[in-house]
């Protein structure tokens, strides 16, 4: 359930390369089934809400009718309403003096550069220049490689995506994993740059104005901003041709063609004359022997672009992305003017406190050090033992669901009921304290440092972190809290080590607290959990054994059923229209939808067991966590995620179990009703 817009905010402010969302037509009911009542235009008061038609719209109505949008946001769920919450506390922390330890000494120093807006103001564009002026003065393409080679701040001027994960094949050791950078695109799928979409021209947009914003402010006249722009965007279009579109990504077999492994050897024969091995040692991923390539044509592809014709526009290429990185490293205006371009294109009106501006970026900075302080401040054992707890209980009726699947083999059951029996659990926070940040140190306000600067240091020291655990074994019972602080509002599975984490910020807000019944604990944050456990046998799961690692251990009979029943399940959802003109993907949600139905299946299972159990406050629970009210920009911007839209996660899995139809008594020709034979429960 690693939700898509978690970080949005922190990513615009940092680094601005958002993802955008797209305007169109008028909101249909697909199929005449359910309104879409996360758009906020949709409901008003004499919309009617009956549980036996709509149950999203009925538990949700008041809630939809009553909250506003936040200011600076584009739409608002019960997600951003606990991490409301949980930034309040963030913030109180940055504001005490009185925490003591390394931690506490490197987060008051960021926070400080953050907040000090009469320092920031006062050095205006001047951190930003000398980059700059060194990018400009590149000539040729032998300048623009050892540029890459030797500048260790702007490391986006490498056009690959470089990290350390454990190896899909064996996932006891961990490799360089050489990727594909789609996130270094100003839109977001190589689709677009063939065939936009609403979503790509709002992606073009937005760059473009704050692209053109930040290199006339660093220097540039209007008619060189525009050129600068047009060979950056020229210079995409060339590296998309050989970057997979996003639709690739979740068909069934796109992790088995992801795996293709490469000696140093191999790897710098498939790049050519693109000196690869050397720009990885740069970057400072140095030692590889073996190597996991996403997308090898990609590679090959190098060679053929950085050539001496194409230096101009790779130059530009940098120049661009240089320009817009700074866009919230500057001074006050800076950050608000580009704010304001960003938000007419999202549709968004008011702008975030300047609180949750200094937060969100420090979140995105040093959200190790933060974590260690948050857990210290705000986690409980019994908060810990207690999820643990539940999570124990639904993994015990997870068995319940593995042996009840008619259509598996027996041979297959038991390796499934043999990964679920080794599915580890983190919950809350580590197991262990760790001291990530003991080497970590940066200039602050009264050493004269800037924010540049400082984000240069914490890269370096991240990158350097990553190197040390090349080829070293994997610790399956680690917390990437880098990626996943335990303050985030999430709970996630990971498949390569076949471990579920539930973190603190989860357990907050409308999902948990104290005073909640036993019914609505495992509507809500039940529910979550079951979810992710049921990501180990989804379409990526399904594909990897109890130790995490890419594995064949279906029958070719037994697979083809699964795929049989996610494909109808798919299928289904092609056919939702969630506004006019929306052509939706089945094939993109699936994984999130069985996950959805597996969780919702195995909450009920556990509701089973207990005596005079409240259905009524359950049901409404798994309604309110995923409540949703969003601004039209947002609902078209929800098209591209894998998670489907809010409503969907309600209706479409509350529809599927007996246990919700004979509560409220669903009759057929009522809108939640679908016959039995119609269910598309994959397990």
């Amino acid at each position: 359930m690693k939700r898509f817009l978690g970080i949005l905010l922190a990513i615009m402010l940092l680094l601005a390369q958002g993802i955008v969302p797209a305007a169109a037509g008028t909101p249909a009911i697909p199929d005449g089934r359910w309104l879409n009542s996360d758009l906020d235009s949709n409901v008003s008061e004499d919309i009617p809400a009956d549980p036996k038609d709509n149950f999203a719209l009925y538990v949700n109505k008041d809630w939809i009718l009553r909250t506003s949008i936040p200011d600076g946001n584009f739409f608002t769920d019960a997600f951003t309403e606990t991490e409301q919450v949980v930034n309040d506390r963030l913030v109180s922390l940055l504001r005490r003096t009185d925490l003591q330890g390394h931690d506490a000494e490197l987060v008051h120093k960021l926070y400080v550069l953050l907040s000090d807006w009469d320092y920031r103001n006062a050095l205006g564009t001047e951190p930003a220049m000398p980059v700059m002026e060194a990018v400009a003065g590149l000539d040729g393409i032998d300048a623009i490689l050892a540029y890459m080679m030797e500048n260790s701040f702007y490391r986006h001027s490498i056009p690959l995506n470089l990290g350390v994960i454990p190896d899909p094949m064996d996932t006891s050791v961990n490799i360089i994993n050489v990727a594909v950078p789609v996130n270094m695109l100003m839109m977001s799928d190589s689709a677009e740059y063939t065939e936009r979409t609403e979503a790509g021209k709002m992606d073009y947009d937005m760059n473009r104005n704050v692209g053109l914003y930040m290199l006339q402010l660093l220097g540039y006249g209007e008619e060189e901003a525009n050129a600068v722009f047009e060979n950056a965007l020229a210079f995409e279009t060339v590296l998309a041709k050989s970057i997979r579109p996003n639709s690739d990504h979740y068909s069934a077999d796109y992790l088995a063609s992801s795996l293709n492994y490469c000696t140093e050897e191999e790897l710098a024969e498939l790049a050519g004359d693109f000196p690869i091995i050397d720009l990885i040692a740069a970057y400072g991923l140095p030692g590889g022997k073996r190597f996991l390539v996403d997308e090898p044509d990609y590679i090959a592809s190098l060679k053929n672009v950085y050539t001496e014709k194409n230096a101009g526009l790779i130059r530009d290429w940098i120049l661009f992305r240089t320009a817009v990185s700074f866009r919230a490293l500057l001074d006050y205006k800076t950050l608000q003017e580009t704010t304001g371009l960003a938000n007419e294109v999202y549709g968004i009106t008011g702008t975030v406190s300047d609180d949750m501006i200094v937060v969100q970026s420090v979140k995105a900075m040093l959200s190790v050090p933060l974590d260690n302080l948050y857990i210290q401040n705000y986690c409980t054992e019994k908060q810990r033992n207690d999820i643990l707890e539940m999570v124990g209980g639904l993994l015990e009726a997870y068995h319940g669901i593995l042996n009840s699947a008619d259509w598996l083999s027996e041979d297959a059951r038991a390796k499934a009921v043999e990964k679920l029996d080794h599915i580890k659990v983190n919950a809350i926070w580590p197991g262990e304290d760790e001291d990530w940040g003991a080497g970590l140190d940066f200039a602050g306000v009264e050493e004269n440092g800037t924010l540049a600067s400082a984000l240069s240091e914490i890269r370096n020291y991240i990158i350097a972190k990553q190197a040390e655990t090349i080829g070293q074994p994997v610790n399956r019972y680690s917390w990437d809290r880098r990626e996943m602080p335990s303050y985030s509002i999430n709970a996630y599975y990971e498949p390569s080590l076949n471990t579920i984490y539930i973190m603190a910020g989860i357990c907050a807000g409308v999902f948990y607290d104290e005073e909640m019944s036993e019914a609505q604990v495992l509507g809500g944050l039940g529910a979550i959990i079951g979810h992710e456990i049921s990501h180990a046998f989804d379409i990526e799961g399904a594909q990897l054994d109890q130790d995490g690692n890419y594995s064949d251990w279906w029958t070719e009979e037994d697979y083809a059923a699964f795929l049989n029943r996610a494909e109808k399940l798919s299928a289904w959802f092609d056919g939702f229209i969630p506004y006019e003109g929306c052509v939706y993907s089945g094939e993109l949600v699936w994984s999130e939808a069985i996950a959805d139905m597996t969780g919702m299946k195995c909450a009920l299972a556990v509701a089973a067991q207990k005596e005079n159990f409240d259905y009524d406050a359950f049901f409404r629970q798994f309604a309110r966590i995923w409540r949703c009210k969003a601004n039209l920009s947002a609902i078209i911007m929800f098209a591209t995620d894998v998670h489907p839209y809010n409503y969907l996660r309600i209706n479409a899995t509350l529809a599927q179990f007996d246990e919700f139809i004979d509560f409220y008594g669903v009759r057929p020709g009522d809108g939640m009703y679908l016959a039995p034979e119609d269910r598309l429960s994959v397990w």
